[in-house]
């Protein structure tokens, strides 16, 4: 789930959110699974016991980090699609206005995911 929606009254939904979620979700498993098997302690494990207060901490200090490494099986995926995405999201730290929080001043929209989506492996 997108940092901005884990909140008790989120703001509206975005289409960037959807696709932050994306990253989460392909993140999670090109760092969980090896050869079709859910490796032993993948790095993300404990997000899913977390609640939404914890999760939304965990990944705003996450976005500040080295990604995880891909498992083998991933690694293409992990530098042609994760890392250029990650780039793309900017810090959440507030900016001046005005500021256009439907695509975070254009890092974060459907032609720079479509952008990313086309690299070649």
């Amino acid at each position: 789930m997108a940092i901005d929606l884990l909140v008790p009254n989120p703001l509206t939904h975005r289409y960037r959110h959807d696709l932050e979620s994306l990253f989460y979700v392909i993140l999670w498993i090109i760092t969980s699974y090896h050869d079709g098997k859910r490796v032993d302690k993948p790095p993300l494990r404990e997000w899913k016991y977390l609640g939404m207060q914890r999760l939304q901490e965990r990944k705003l200090a996450f976005l500040a980090q080295l990604l995880p490494l891909a498992t083998a099986n991933f690694t293409l995926i992990h530098q042609n699609w994760v890392v250029p995405f990650l780039v793309a999201i900017p810090a959440y730290a507030a900016s001046a206005p005005p500021f256009d929080y439907e695509t975070l001043g254009g890092h974060v929209s459907f032609d720079k995911f479509a952008e990313i989506m086309e690299q070649e492996f």
